[in-house]
């Protein structure tokens, strides 16, 4: 898209960086984020700027750079995983490709717990 990303090609001199001048690291990261942001679409960019943000808050919440690393672990994997990830998605594609909708699914019964609190109740009695 003719929008120039800063590159910073030796894995090996970022390490070096961060600890010499972290402040220069924090800006080499950002420009190359930046820059992979706007080499992208229009509407991409959006989403990504999006994402971002909620990386970068994540990261300012985080006690180290340990936590940091988890707390954003844990983001990918809901996005994957999650109520409104990549496999409910699937999921959901699945289920138009078969003519389906979710409310049209089976659903399984719901099981009264009324037995097992009158038990619950009973033993606590007897404890009592």
């Amino acid at each position: 898209m003719g929008v120039e990303v800063p590159k910073y090609e030796d894995y090996n001199d970022w390490p070096e960086l961060a600890e010499r001048d972290p402040e220069a690291f924090e800006a080499r990261r950002k420009a190359v984020i930046d820059g992979f942001i706007n080499s992208a679409s229009k509407e991409r960019q959006v989403q990504l700027r999006r994402l971002q943000w909620r990386i970068d808050v994540e990261r300012s919440r985080a006690s180290n750079p340990v936590s940091s690393c988890i707390r954003i672990y844990k983001m990918m994997w809901e996005s994957f995983a999650g109520d409104n990830g990549l496999i409910a998605a699937f999921e959901r594609a699945a289920l138009i490709a078969d003519g389906r909708t979710a409310g049209t699914l089976e659903r399984a019964p719901v099981l009264s717990l009324d037995a097992h609190r009158a038990v619950q109740a009973r033993v606590k009695k007897q404890l009592s």
